[in-house]
């Protein structure tokens, strides 16, 4: 796929692109490739800003995300480190488990005008904090999170174990305008902030009055997604029952599903709603990026049970 120099996408996905290697073998990853994926499935102009090695699995990505129709204008290349990887185990119920190999292309995204014209004029960023365990990546993020003064931040924290700490998630949440966590990071947060918060209700309450956020989402699996906005609207959504293959990306999905809706105008029930059935599709099938169509997504009902709370 060949883009012009000009191309200017309206949602741009910073961070990781890898081989998830499953016990069955290897899958196109990487949370913020993910995102970009379903984003452009959905019909959302996207980019995704990465980097990968000059090796033979990064010229395989290169490819992959071209076969996807996927802009990879964005995606550098490097010469001195390898493409990534993340060796990946499944628990008894499809809930993957990750091996992330650090010191590998992706934690040496460089920062140049390209990516800094890009950040000017998009709509929305999106990240999360693995791009960040590297100082190269995470001064390279911080620079292009200052050029899109005017777009939406969504940080979707994506924890993962030795690779965040306290700054990198404090300085990520002091640039966001969306937090997106599941219900295990609620908890993680809570004490890595010391904001004493000991339900997903109250967490949100302090992150939106300690940070200059206007929405906090909560995912919580099957039982559905848990959203607080800055005007003490409540919202609990639930979940779609589906069939879990595994749950490599659902979380990355239900993102997509949300912003795509938001972005086009949607309420946010309603963008909570889609989001649900995109991430519980994909935890139906194979992998971070699996073929989800218009029949699948007809296939589930249109709306689930949702209660909305007012605190304002």
């Amino acid at each position: 796929l060949i883009m012009s120099d000009n191309f200017c996408p309206d949602v741009l996905c910073f961070g990781e692109v890898l081989w998830d290697l499953l016990p069955d073998g290897p899958v196109l990853g990487g949370a913020p490739a993910n995102l970009a994926y379903r984003l452009q499935e959905l019909g959302s102009s996207v980019g995704l800003i990465s980097r990968v090695g000059a090796d033979k699995l990064g010229q395989e990505i290169l490819q992959t995300l071209n076969g996807k129709h996927l802009p990879i204008n964005l995606v550098q290349t490097d010469n001195e480190h390898p493409t990534g990887t993340v060796e990946v185990t499944l628990g008894p119920k499809g809930d993957a488990h990750y091996r992330i190999i650090p010191e590998v292309a992706y934690d040496y995204i460089e920062c140049d005008s390209a990516l800094l014209d890009a950040a000017s004029k998009c709509k929305a960023i999106c990240y999360g904090t693995l791009v960040q365990r590297s100082l190269t990546s995470r001064n390279t993020l911080y620079q292009i999170l200052e050029a899109a003064s005017s777009a939406t931040k969504l940080v979707d924290i994506n924890l993962r174990k030795d690779c965040f700490c306290r700054d990198t998630v404090h300085t990520s949440l002091q640039h966001a305008n969306i937090l997106k966590l599941n219900r295990d990071e609620v908890i993680v947060l809570s004490q890595l902030l010391s904001l004493n918060a000991d339900s997903p209700e109250s967490f949100a309450k302090k992150v939106i009055d300690n940070y200059e956020i206007a929405l906090v989402l909560v995912t919580c699996g099957s039982d559905g997604v848990i959203a607080f906005d800055d005007h003490g609207l409540e919202i609990h959504v639930e979940g779609y029952n589906v069939s879990v293959v595994d749950t490599v990306g659902s979380g990355d999905n239900f993102t997509a599903g949300f912003l795509y809706k938001l972005l086009n105008g949607d309420d946010l029930e309603t963008s909570c709603t889609f989001g649900n059935k995109v991430g519980a599709l994909v935890a139906s099938k194979k992998g971070g990026m699996p073929l989800v169509t218009i029949a699948d997504l007809n296939s589930l009902p249109e709306t689930t049970h949702s209660r909305i709370l007012s605190n304002g």
